[in-house]
């Protein structure tokens, strides 16, 4: 009988196939991981927005509070135009003084 030399070719594609699989595994994890990581990016930033958005509106409720001509208290004592509710009104002119705060910041 001959003596083998080297390594077949059976042993070859043996080879190649589980390193086929090994790589095909490595990408399909690779993949996943960027996915995970841009919807937890995705979900940062929106979390971030929601927190700042947050912060502003209670520094401009605040600053509506404590400033005589702009306070709930003034608004709401402040008679309204026919057919305008006390509250209505008050909403409108804190809404229009949030809205003059945000464009000068």
């Amino acid at each position: 009988m001959k003596k083998q030399q080297g390594i077949s070719l059976l042993e070859i594609m043996v080879a190649l196939a589980l390193s086929l699989l090994i790589i095909a595994g490595v990408v399909r994890m690779v993949s996943q991981t960027v996915t995970n990581e841009r919807f937890t990016s995705s979900e940062r930033e929106i979390q971030d927005n929601i927190n700042f958005l947050t912060n502003r509106l209670g520094f401009v409720f605040k600053q509506a509070l404590s400033s005589p001509c702009g306070s709930i208290a003034n608004m709401l004592a402040t008679p309204a135009s026919p057919g305008v509710s006390y509250l209505k009104r008050a909403t409108e002119r804190l809404m229009k003084m949030t809205f003059l705060y945000c464009l000068r910041v």
